[in-house]
């Protein structure tokens, strides 16, 4: 699957990522249902295909 800019991706570093969201909101409330602090994840848009932006 090749993710499309303007979506966004839960990641996790050094564990996973889990895409494609909407919005920042909707991978915010996935780390919220699967227990995760703030803290311990970053909602991260993506900028190409396939391309997560790197902070």
């Amino acid at each position: 699957m090749v993710t499309p800019p303007g979506v966004w991706a839960l990641v996790v570093p050094g564990v996973r990522v889990v895409a494609p969201f909407v919005d920042a909101a909707d991978a915010t409330r996935c780390a919220l249902d699967l227990g995760l602090r703030p803290g311990e994840y970053m909602a991260l848009p993506f900028v190409g295909l396939g391309r997560i932006v790197i902070l």
